[in-house]
């Protein structure tokens, strides 16, 4: 990040967060290729009720050559102490009209205190992938 950059989140209700924010991107210039500036205007939405979590966020990004706007919404649940799935929807649409279309789903889950697991399938543009990891801490 670079330059002047505005984050402000405002909890206007007990499990309600509205977030508006305002960022300024640099990828330094290289021997391949010159740097790039961007900037990204979002705005986020998160309520939670009864243990779940909903998210809804728009956002407009630019950059020299490339940009779009685009819509985010999401749910988070947790099952217990350990287990935590979630489910996002993302849609936008390029300088170019076309638009991207993308549904990710997570599960997550704490085995011991020093180890989690996670797994994630991602869906966009006729393709699928599923990935999987995790965190181990000494």
């Amino acid at each position: 990040m670079e330059r002047e950059n505005v984050d402000v989140k405002v909890r206007p209700f007990p499990g309600v967060t509205v977030q508006a924010g305002r960022y300024h991107f640099l990828q330094p210039r290289t021997e391949d290729s010159p740097g790039y500036r961007g900037r990204v205007h979002q705005g986020l939405v998160n309520a939670t009720w009864l243990g779940t979590t909903t998210t809804l966020g728009i956002f407009d990004s630019r950059a020299p050559q490339s940009g779009n706007r685009g819509v985010s919404v999401g749910v988070t649940r947790r099952f217990g102490r350990s287990i935590e799935a979630s489910g996002n929807y993302y849609h936008a649409v390029d300088q170019s009209r076309r638009t991207f279309n993308t549904l990710v789903g997570v599960f997550r889950e704490s085995v011991s205190p020093h180890l989690d697991l996670t797994q994630m399938l991602t869906h966009g543009d006729g393709t699928s992938t599923v990935s999987f990891g995790g965190n181990l801490v000494f």
